[in-house]
């Protein structure tokens, strides 16, 4: 709860302003609801969604993917901020390169003191990347819709409660596709 304003907030400033907005509240213990319900009544492009236990972040994104019916799927969490023309960036690349199926960067690293890191990217890895490192960033990456449903979104067991995004960037280079 305490987070999730100003990463809203980052959204409503993006340059590219023509998207749909799924929230999704996996069972949180504080009032992240009452946040995000506030946001969902200000705003007419949020779909609101609550489990009632928590599901853990592969399944919660999972629901969120049922609501996906737009050419691009973006990812973020509630204590991440999106730079105001990362949707306009990653948009615009992916209708430029249909040869690729995602569009990651690497992220800024901050906390309540300010930025403290940045994270490092290989410009188009392929499948031998995964054997060092997993070779996209997962919250600012944007996936095309229909490649996620083609590989089943994301898979759930518990064996991938943290490793949900590296094994979605193997399904998708398994099934043919490429990220930048």
């Amino acid at each position: 709860a305490s987070t999730l304003e100003d990463a809203l907030d980052s959204l409503y400033q993006q340059t590219f302003d023509d998207f749909k907005l799924v929230l999704c509240d996996d069972a949180s213990t504080d009032n992240t609801y009452e946040v995000a319900n506030a946001y969902a009544k200000k705003y007419d492009n949020i779909i609101l969604i609550r489990n009632e236990k928590n599901l853990k972040l592969a399944s919660s994104l999972n629901c969120c993917l049922e609501y996906a019916d737009t050419e691009y799927v973006a990812r973020m969490d509630g204590d991440d901020i999106s730079l105001p023309e990362r949707f306009e960036k990653e948009i615009n690349f992916l209708d430029q390169h249909p040869e690729f199926a995602l569009v990651s960067c690497p992220m800024i690293y901050f906390d309540e003191t300010g930025d403290w890191g940045k994270g490092k990217a290989i410009e188009k890895p392929t499948k031998h990347d995964f054997k060092r490192t997993t070779p996209f960033c997962h919250a600012p990456a944007m996936i095309r819709t229909k490649v996620m449903k083609e590989v089943n979104g994301y898979t759930v067991n518990k064996y991938l409660v943290r490793g949900q995004d590296y094994y979605l960037w193997y399904k998708i280079y398994k099934a043919g596709y490429v990220g930048y």
